[in-house]
C-alpha cells in the first residue's frame, strides 16, 4: 500500500519598491522560513517568504506581485507561482509529497528576477522524514509563529508540548513515537541577534536545566557539538506529547531545537520550533547621576541648560513588578509614584545587538511644579548604541524649572517585527521624576529707595536713620536661563512638594545679617581723602512672589539703620547723604547666585554677565536730595547776672555749617534735657562755703531744685521739650539779694542719651579708646557779678 504522505508550504512574500512600489524602502532579497524543521512525511510544512530590505526588515508591495516558486526536488504538489497582494508583504501556498528527502532547497523570485532568496543566512534547505518532533504551542504548531512573542526573563505565556511524532508504515498516518519517560536534547539558536549571549534558557521537564545558545546557522546542524544541545528528562504521554516550560534571560528571535533516539536503535527524532521573539520586560529609563528628587522638597539635579545624560536598559521580568502581559506596573502612566522600580533589574545583554540594532527614542513629559508646563528637551533623545544591553544618550538639555518624566519607546515602534506601542507587547519605559532642574542665574532689577532723616531733613553724625515711611527699596530677581531668558516654571516660594523657588530671607547678602555692616559712603571726610564709613544694621528682608512666575520680589526692611562713623575724620561741614546700599551676592539654597544684567556697567566698563559679588557689586541707589548730615555738639556758656533776677544759662545744641559751629536752628526734635543731665557744684564769691555742708552746697547729680546760696536758694528749670530751634532754654531762678555765688554747670549724659552731640572740650581721651568726641561741656552760672562791657577795663561798684 502506498503511504501517503503530505507536505503543505506556507509562503510570504514582501515586496516594495523594488518590484514595482512607489517610495518606502526597496526589497532587497526574500526570506524563506519553515513552521517547523524537519519536515514530517505524516503531515502538511508551512514555509513563510518575506521580502527583506537590506537590514533585514519587512517591505510592503504597492501593487499585487507575482513570485516563481521552484524546489531542488521533485515534490508531490507544489505550485508554480504565487500573487502577493497589494499592500501586504505575504503570500501562502501548500505542497505535498510522499517520500524522505533530504536538503530540498526552495528557489523564488520576483521582480523580473531581481529580487530572489539571496542570503544564505534566510534561505534553509529542509528534509523530510518519517519521524520528527513538533513544538506545539495552544494546541497547534501550524501558522507562522505557533510559540507567540515571550517577555524575557518571564517563564512563556502558553501551554507548550514537545510532540514525538512517526509516520505510520503501513496507513502513513502521523501517530505517537515516544509514549513514556526519555530523555529529550534541547538546544536554542539564537535567530537575531545572530549571536547568543552569555545567559542561558531555563528548560523544564520533568527538571529545569540551564540551556546554552547556540549561533545562528543557515541549516541547523543537530550533530555538530556547537549546537549545544542539553539533555533534559520529559515526560510523554500515550499521544506522544510532553509538557513543557522555558523562561529565557534574554531578548531577541529564537528557536528551540529538540532531538532524541528511538529505543532499539531506532531513528533519531528532531524537529525545531517556529522562529519567535521574546521581547524586554520594559525599558528602565534613568537619568545618570539624577539626584532621586521627588517633589520641590528634593535635591537639586542641573541647571536648567546643563548638560546630563539618559541611560537605557532593556530589562527581564521579574516577579510582582508587571501585570499578567508582561508590562511593568504603572507604565505607561503619568504617576512616577506608581511605576515598578526597573533599577535593580537584569539586564537582557542581547538587547540593541539586533541586526538592525534597536533605538530608544526618548520624550520628555511634565510633572512638577503643577501649575507648570513642559519645556524643551532637546540633545540626547536617542539611544542608538547598547552594549549588553545598556545605552546611553548623547547629552540632553532641559529648559525649565521643575521635575519631569522621561519616556523611552522603540523607535520604530516594532521589536523585531512585534508591535511595541501598543497591546500587550507594547514595550515601555519611564524613567519616574527626573530633575530637580533649577535656574541657570538670577539677574536683579532695582526701585530705588528714599532715606528719611531724624529730624528736620537732617540727622546728627553718629545717629541711626532709615527709610522713608514705605520707601523702602526693592529689588526684583528674575530667574533666567543660560541664555539670558526669564525663565518658566519658577513656581511656590512657600516651600514643600510645590516649593520650587529657593529664595528667602537669606539669600541676599549682606542684607541677610542682623550684626552690624561697615560699609563705606561716598562721603568724604575732614582729611579730603577717605571715604565716611556708615554702620549699617539690616532686618531680613520680605520676599514675596511676584505675578510673573519666574520673579521674586525682596524688599528691604522698614527696620534697616543706618549710621555714620563719628570719629576725628567726620568733623565736617553738613553736607547730603550719598549712601548706595551693595548687594554683594545673592545665593538660593541650592547655591544658584546671580550675575549682573544685560547692559550693567561700573567705572571700568561692561559688567553684564559677571557674578554679583564684592568685587562688582548690584548697587542700590537711594534717593536722599535733602537729607543731611551735621556733626553736632553740646555747648553751655557762662552766665553773669543780679541775684535778684533770673538767670538764662545757654545750654543750645550746635553743628559746624560751612563757616563754623552754630546753633541748630533747625532742632526741634532731640528730646528735652532732664534733672538727671546736670551736675551742679556752689561756689561762693568769696570761694567758701557759706556754711561749711558741702552736702548742701554741693548738690548730688541731677539735683537742680532749691539750690542754696547763703541764706536763700534757687532752682534750675529746663523750659524746652524737646529742644526748640537748637536751645534747651534752661535758666536759674533769683535766689535774692545777698545771695550770691558762682554755679558750677557740668552736663552729664549717664543714659548715653546723646552720644552723637559729645565733643573734645578737653583733649583727653577719656577711655583711652582712640575716640576724642568723648566730653561734655561745662559752664558757669554767677549771681551777683555782672559781665561787663567789653571796652570797660576795671569796674568798682560806688558805696554811697
Amino acid at each position: 500500500m502506498m503511504n501517503i504522505r503530505y507536505l503543505l508550504l506556507l509562503v510570504s512574500v514582501s515586496i516594495m519598491a523594488a518590484c514595482g512600489g512607489g517610495g518606502g524602502n526597496d526589497g532587497d532579497h526574500i526570506e524563506i522560513s519553515f513552521s517547523a524543521s524537519p519536515a514530517l512525511t505524516c503531515e502538511t510544512l508551512q514555509v513563510t517568504l518575506e521580502l527583506h530590505d537590506t537590514g533585514h526588515d519587512p517591505v510592503n508591495v504597492d501593487q499585487n506581485e507575482t513570485v516563481l516558486i521552484s524546489a531542488s526536488s521533485s515534490l508531490d504538489s507544489m505550485p508554480s507561482s504565487v500573487t502577493v497582494a497589494n499592500g501586504n508583504s505575504s503570500v501562502s501556498f501548500n505542497v505535498t509529497h510522499t517520500s524522505a528527502l533530504t536538503n530540498v532547497d526552495f528557489d523564488v523570485s520576483a521582480d523580473g528576477g531581481n529580487i530572489t532568496d539571496s542570503v544564505s543566512s534566510e534561505d534553509p534547505d529542509i528534509d523530510f522524514v518519517e519521524t520528527a518532533f513538533r513544538f506545539y504551542a495552544d494546541g497547534t504548531y501550524i501558522g507562522s509563529s505557533p510559540i507567540a512573542t515571550q517577555v524575557g526573563g518571564k517563564t512563556n505565556s502558553q501551554t507548550l508540548q514537545l510532540r514525538a511524532i512517526e509516520a505510520n508504515s503501513d496507513t502513513g498516518a502521523c501517530e505517537a513515537a515516544l509514549t513514556s519517560a526519555t530523555n529529550v536534547e534541547i538546544a536554542y539558536e539564537c535567530e537575531n541577534p545572530t549571536a547568543c549571549s552569555s545567559n542561558t534558557l531555563s528548560f523544564t521537564g520533568n527538571s529545569t536545566v540551564q540551556v546554552t545558545g547556540s549561533a545562528n546557522q543557515a541549516t541547523f546542524d543537530f550533530s555538530s557539538p556547537s549546537s549545544n544541545f542539553t539533555t533534559v528528562p520529559m515526560n510523554f504521554n500515550a499521544s506522544g506529547q510532553a509538557i513543557f516550560s522555558f523562561l529565557f534571560n534574554d531578548v531577541g528571535q529564537i528557536k528551540l531545537h529538540a532531538k532524541s533516539t528511538l529505543p532499539s536503535s531506532g531513528p533519531t527524532l528532531s524537529g525545531s520550533s517556529n522562529a519567535f521573539v521574546v521581547r524586554p520586560f520594559g525599558l528602565h529609563v534613568y537619568a545618570v547621576g539624577d539626584s532621586t528628587a521627588v517633589d520641590g522638597s528634593g535635591a537639586a539635579y542641573k541647571k536648567v541648560g546643563e548638560g546630563f545624560s539618559i541611560g537605557v536598559r532593556g530589562v527581564l521580568w521579574e516577579t510582582g513588578e508587571g501585570n499578567g502581559a508582561g508590562i511593568p506596573n504603572g507604565y505607561p502612566g503619568s504617576d512616577p509614584a506608581s511605576y515598578a522600580d526597573l533599577s535593580d533589574n537584569a539586564v537582557a545583554p542581547n538587547f540593541g545587538n539586533e541586526s538592525t540594532g534597536e533605538d530608544v527614542t526618548l520624550t520628555a513629559e511634565h510633572r512638577l511644579p503643577s501649575a507648570g508646563t513642559l519645556g524643551t528637551f532637546a540633545g540626547g533623545t536617542e539611544v542608538t548604541s547598547f552594549t549588553s544591553g545598556a545605552g546611553t544618550s548623547s547629552t540632553a538639555t532641559y529648559s525649565k524649572v521643575g521635575l519631569i518624566d522621561i519616556v523611552g519607546v522603540i523607535k520604530d515602534g516594532s521589536y523585531l517585527g512585534v508591535n511595541a506601542t501598543s497591546g500587550s507587547h507594547a514595550i515601555y519605559g519611564n524613567s519616574g521624576y527626573v530633575g530637580r532642574f533649577t535656574p541657570d542665574h538670577y539677574e536683579l532689577t532695582l526701585s530705588a529707595g528714599i532715606f528719611e532723616s531724624v529730624c528736620n531733613d537732617f540727622t546728627y553724625i553718629g545717629q541711626a536713620f532709615t527709610y522713608a515711611t514705605s520707601s523702602q527699596p526693592t529689588i526684583t530677581v528674575t530667574a533666567k536661563d543660560s541664555s539670558g531668558n526669564d525663565l518658566q516654571n519658577y513656581l511656590g516660594i512657600s516651600g514643600g512638594a510645590e516649593g520650587f523657588k529657593k529664595l528667602g530671607t537669606t539669600s541676599m547678602h549682606p542684607m541677610h545679617l542682623t550684626t552690624p555692616v561697615t560699609v563705606a559712603s561716598n562721603n568724604i571726610g575732614a582729611d579730603a581723602v577717605t571715604a565716611m564709613p556708615v554702620s549699617i544694621v539690616y532686618q531680613p528682608p520680605g520676599v514675596v512672589d511676584d505675578s510673573t512666575p519666574y520673579r521674586t520680589v525682596f524688599t528691604l526692611s522698614a527696620s534697616d539703620s543706618f549710621t555714620y562713623t563719628r570719629n576725628a575724620n567726620a568733623e565736617v561741614a553738613d553736607y547730603v547723604i550719598d549712601l548706595p546700599l551693595l548687594v554683594t551676592q545673592l545665593t538660593d539654597s541650592d547655591g544658584i547666585s546671580a550675575v549682573h544684567a544685560t547692559g550693567a556697567v561700573n567705572s571700568g566698563g561692561s559688567i553684564a554677565g559677571l557674578p554679583i559679588d564684592t568685587t562688582n557689586p548690584f548697587v542700590v541707589t537711594m534717593t536722599a536730595p535733602d537729607e543731611k548730615q551735621f556733626f553736632g555738639r553740646f555747648r553751655l556758656e557762662n552766665a553773669f547776672g543780679p541775684e535778684t533776677a533770673p538767670l538764662a544759662l545757654p545750654v543750645n545744641i550746635e553743628y559746624l555749617g560751612q563757616s563754623g559751629f552754630v546753633v541748630n536752628g533747625l532742632d526741634d526734635c532731640t528730646a528735652a534735657l532732664t534733672d538727671a543731665n546736670f551736675d551742679l557744684n556752689v561756689i561762693d564769691d568769696d570761694a567758701v562755703d557759706d556754711d561749711g555742708d558741702s552736702a548742701t552746697d554741693n548738690p548730688a547729680p541731677g539735683d537742680i531744685d532749691g539750690i542754696v546760696i547763703d541764706s536763700s536758694s534757687t532752682t534750675g528749670t529746663i523750659a524746652n521739650d524737646p529742644f526748640d530751634d537748637g536751645v534747651a532754654g534752661f535758666s536759674f531762678s533769683a535766689p535774692g539779694a545777698g545771695s550770691t555765688a558762682a554755679i558750677e554747670v557740668q552736663l552729664l549724659d549717664s543714659a548715653n542719651d546723646y552720644p552723637w552731640l559729645l565733643y573734645n572740650w578737653d583733649a583727653v581721651d577719656q577711655l583711652s579708646d582712640g575716640d576724642m568726641f568723648d566730653d561734655l561741656p561745662s559752664s558757669t552760672a554767677t549771681f551777683g557779678r555782672f559781665r561787663g562791657h567789653d571796652r570797660i577795663l576795671y569796674w568798682q561798684e560806688s558805696t554811697n
